[in-house]
C-alpha cells in the first residue's frame, strides 16, 4: 500500500478519539494530546508542593525542640513537642505562675508537690490547685495552695467499694462536682497571671478549656501508662483480660489486639461521658462560663492527642513503647525529697520488737475500702506467723491514733512516712496506687497488690510489679477464700522476690530524679515559646 493511500484510509476512518471509528494516532497527534496533559499534571504537582511548603513554614513554629538529660544521666535526649493551636508564641512571661491542677486522692497530690518543689528550685513560681482537704499538706511543703472548688474527694461506697465498678460509675460521680471543679480552676487561673498549666488526668478537659481561654500551654501528667494507644500493652483495666485472651491468639496479632482495646476503651469513655451528663457539663462550661466557641469531636480529639504529656514513672519499671509519639514523655517517678519524719514511738518500738523478715504492713492509702477486706488480709498474715501493722482510717470521734490489739498486731490511724517505714518490713500489702507502688520499689520491699478499682491504674501496677518480680498480684475477685491471700503472702516473703526488689531499688536510686527532669522540660518548653 502506498503512503498516499494509507493517509486517505486514515482520513476516511475518522479522527483519533473524535470520529466515528478508531484510527491509529500519529506521533504528532500524541504530542498535541500529551503535552497539555503533562503540563497540567506538572502544574498541579507544583501547586501542591508550594502549598506544602507554605503549610510547613506555618506549622514549623508550632513545634519546639527541647534537650533534656535522659533518666540514666548518660546522654541527652532531644524532644520535639507540639505547641497547641491557641498558644501565643512570644508572650511567655517567666514571672507568671505555673498552675498545677489535681483532683483525686493523696496519691494524685503528693507527686505534684514534688514537682512544685523542683519548679521552685529552678526559679519558677508554681501554685497547686487541689481539694481544700489537702491545704495543710501542700502548704506544709512551702508550696502556694489554691482551692479547686471542693472540700474533699467524693468516694461513695456504692461506687468505690464494689468489686466490678465501671468507668461510667466514676464519671457519674465526677459529673456531680464538675461545675464546682471547673469554676474553681477558672477562678484560680484568673486570680494571678498564669504562664502554663499542668494537670492530672481527671482535670484534663477543664485545664485545656482554661488554657485556651488564657492562651497558654497546657501539659498533662499521668502516673501510669496513659491512654496513648500502643501495641506493647493494653489499657490498664484490660491487663488481665488481654493476658487471658492472648493465650489463644498467635503472637502476630498481640499488638493489633492491644490497639483494638484502646479504641474500645475510648468508645466506652465517650458513651459514659454522654450518659452520665459529664459531656453536657463540659460543653456548658466551655461555651457559657469560659466563653469559648463550641468544639467538635474531631477538634477535641486532635487537641488531646497533640497535648504534651508527662508519664511520671521509671522506664526501668515500664519501658517506653516504641510506637508512642514524641509528645508522650517518660521522665521517672515524681517523689518528694527524702524526709526525716519521725515515726511515732509506739510504732517504732513495735517494729523493733518484731522479726524484720516476718513484718507485714497493710495500707490502702486514702482509698475507702470495706472493713471486711482489710480484716481478711490481717487474718491471712497472722495465720502465716507474721506481725502486722495496719494503716487504717480514723473513725469519727476517735482520738486514739495507735492501738495495740495483740503482741503481733498494731493499728495505726494516722499517716506514716512510707520512706522510713517500708524499708524496715518484709512485705507491703496495698492497693496498687502509683505513689504507694513507687514507695515500695524505692524501699526495695516486695508488694502484695490487691487492686480495688478495676478501671483505674491499680490493675496496671499490680501487673507490672508482678511482671518485674517485685511483687505478687492477687485479684480482688479471687479472695473468696483465705487461701489466695495466704498463698500470696507466702510468695511475697520468698527470698528471690526480696532479692529482685533490692536489685530494682538500686537501679532506681541510680537514676536521675523524675520530677527534676520534668521541671527542666517544662522550663525549656516555655522558654522556647518566648
Amino acid at each position: 500500500m502506498s503512503k498516499d493511500k494509507a493517509n486517505a484510509n486514515a482520513n476516511a476512518g475518522g479522527t483519533w478519539l473524535g470520529g466515528a471509528s478508531w484510527a491509529t494516532p500519529s506521533l504528532h497527534q500524541l504530542w498535541q494530546t500529551l503535552v497539555p496533559t503533562l503540563g497540567a499534571l506538572v502544574l498541579v504537582l507544583l501547586l501542591a508542593y508550594l502549598l506544602y511548603r507554605r503549610l510547613s513554614r506555618r506549622n514549623r513554629g508550632r513545634f519546639v525542640v527541647v534537650a533534656v538529660p535522659a533518666a540514666d544521666g548518660k546522654k541527652r535526649e532531644r524532644l520535639r513537642l507540639p505547641v497547641q493551636r491557641w498558644v501565643r508564641i512570644g508572650h511567655y512571661d517567666p514571672s507568671a505562675s505555673a498552675l498545677l491542677l489535681s483532683y483525686g486522692t493523696r496519691g494524685d497530690v503528693e507527686p505534684l508537690i514534688a514537682f512544685a518543689d523542683r519548679l521552685q528550685r529552678i526559679g519558677l513560681k508554681p501554685r497547686l490547685c487541689a481539694p481544700t482537704c489537702f491545704r495543710d499538706l501542700v502548704e506544709g511543703a512551702d508550696v502556694p495552695f489554691e482551692s479547686i472548688g471542693v472540700d474533699e474527694v467524693d468516694q461513695p461506697p456504692e461506687v468505690f467499694a464494689q468489686e466490678n465498678g465501671s468507668i461510667a460509675d466514676v464519671l457519674g460521680v465526677l459529673a456531680k462536682v464538675y461545675p464546682q471543679l471547673a469554676e474553681g480552676c477558672l477562678r484560680a487561673a484568673e486570680r494571678e497571671r498564669v504562664s502554663v498549666i499542668v494537670c492530672t488526668a481527671l482535670t484534663r478537659s477543664i485545664a485545656m478549656h482554661v488554657a485556651e481561654k488564657l492562651r497558654v500551654p497546657c501539659l498533662c501528667v499521668h502516673f501510669v501508662a496513659s491512654d496513648v494507644p500502643t501495641r506493647a500493652f493494653p489499657p490498664c483495666e484490660y491487663m488481665g483480660i488481654s493476658r487471658r485472651a492472648l493465650r489463644t491468639l498467635p503472637s502476630s496479632v498481640h499488638g493489633l489486639f492491644n490497639k483494638a482495646l484502646y479504641s474500645w476503651r475510648g468508645l466506652q469513655i465517650v458513651r459514659a461521658a454522654v450518659s452520665t451528663g459529664l459531656a453536657a457539663a463540659d460543653g456548658h462550661f466551655r461555651t457559657k462560663v469560659a466563653d469559648l466557641r463550641a468544639a467538635d469531636a474531631l477538634q477535641s480529639l486532635t487537641d488531646v492527642t497533640a497535648q504534651p504529656a508527662f508519664h511520671a514513672y521509671a522506664e526501668r519499671v515500664q519501658p517506653r513503647p516504641a510506637d508512642w509519639p514524641s509528645n508522650a514523655m517518660v521522665c521517672g517517678f515524681w517523689r518528694r525529697a527524702q524526709t526525716q519524719d519521725s515515726v511515732p514511738e509506739a510504732l517504732a518500738s513495735f517494729m523493733r520488737a518484731q522479726p524484720r523478715d516476718r513484718l507485714v504492713i497493710v495500707t490502702f492509702g486514702s482509698m475507702q475500702i470495706p472493713d471486711e477486706l482489710r480484716e481478711a488480709v490481717v487474718q491471712a498474715a497472722l495465720a502465716e506467723s507474721c506481725s502486722v501493722v495496719v494503716c487504717a482510717p480514723r473513725e469519727p470521734g476517735q482520738d486514739v491514733t495507735i492501738e495495740n490489739k495483740g503482741p503481733k498486731l498494731l493499728y495505726v490511724r494516722t499517716s506514716i512516712p512510707y520512706d522510713v517505714v517500708f524499708p524496715r518490713c518484709a512485705c507491703v500489702v496495698h492497693h496498687g496506687g502509683a505513689g504507694t507502688s513507687a514507695s515500695a520499689l524505692y524501699a526495695g520491699t516486695p508488694s502484695l497488690v490487691i487492686p480495688i478499682l478495676r478501671w483505674s491504674d491499680q490493675p496496671y501496677w499490680a501487673s507490672r510489679l508482678d511482671a518485674i518480680g517485685c511483687g505478687v498480684h492477687v485479684p480482688r475477685n479471687s479472695l473468696a477464700t483465705d487461701e489466695a491471700l495466704r498463698r500470696g503472702i507466702r510468695r511475697s516473703l520468698q527470698s528471690h522476690v526480696h532479692a529482685r526488689a533490692q536489685a530494682v531499688r538500686k537501679r532506681l536510686k541510680a537514676s536521675l530524679d523524675g520530677a527534676s527532669i520534668a521541671a527542666a522540660i517544662l522550663k525549656q518548653y516555655c522558654e522556647e515559646l518566648s
